[in-house]
């Protein structure tokens, strides 16, 4: 799915006005909603009570948070590269007012237009040299990137335009402040994450106290992106034997 915002769904109206006109839009509440839709969609459709989940990074947050509030309509949860709450100073401090330590930077926009070389700094941060994404995948990724603003065609460098509300989500995260309640979640979790992951919280498994079963694998050579390196296999064959309960 894409949360309003992204890919193919609507834009909210801020998204159509100057960046500094509104505060940052699109947060993981707002997120939720959007999953609920989904959910509640799919429930009807394929006339089920519950449905599996599987979230990425700040997609991760999203469900983790809905899992948290409707424990009746999750099968299973996935959360691959997920954030909770822990320091990560190196990436909080980027949001951060510039006079105002542990307060997020008043004047952040309402979204950000970004191109690939910038959007991608942190991945080549932590592969750090390491020969991980083959050729092909590095121009697959980026097209798929491109494409997720239908408007990017108009613009230098075929650069996207994103919401910035996931990144206030994810500065208070980074400041060891959670967002939602882990210990709320019931049903069986799998988190999976690269070893080179920095964004990815550590001790997210430990805070997951009233789920039915849990379990954590960490793939050795693999960051945040792990879908599209070398290592992805693992990623996937894991999510699928824990989804498929084999």
């Amino acid at each position: 799915m894409d949360f309003r915002g992204y890919g193919h769904s609507t834009r909210p109206a801020a998204m159509q006005q100057p960046p500094q006109s509104n505060k940052p839009v699109v947060r993981a509440t707002d997120g939720v909603k959007d999953l609920a839709a989904v959910v509640e969609y799919i429930c009807q459709q394929r006339k089920v009570d519950k449905i599996s989940i599987v979230g990425w990074s700040w997609g991760a947050v999203v469900g983790g948070m809905y899992t948290a509030q409707n424990p009746d309509r999750v099968e299973k949860l996935v959360l691959y590269g997920a954030m909770h709450g822990f320091e990560l100073p190196s990436m909080a401090k980027t949001y951060e007012a510039p006079d105002k330590p542990g307060v997020i930077n008043a004047a952040m926009p309402a979204y950000q237009i970004i191109d690939w070389e910038k959007a991608i700094h942190h991945w080549h941060m932590m592969l750090n040299g390491k020969d991980l994404v083959e050729p092909k995948a590095w121009e697959a990724v980026k097209q798929v990137f491109n494409a997720s603003d239908p408007a990017s065609s108009s613009r230098d460098n075929h650069a996207v335009q994103r919401p910035m509300g996931p990144l206030v989500d994810l500065y208070e995260i980074w400041s060891n402040r959670a967002i939602f309640d882990a210990g709320a979640i019931q049903a069986p979790v799998l988190i999976i994450r690269g070893d080179l992951d920095i964004f990815a919280d550590p001790g997210l498994i430990n805070k997951l106290t009233k789920a039915k079963n849990k379990k954590e694998v960490v793939i050795k050579d693999a960051t945040h992106w792990a879908l599209y390196e070398k290592h992805r296999d693992e990623l996937i064959e894991q999510t699928d034997t824990f989804l498929q309960g084999k």
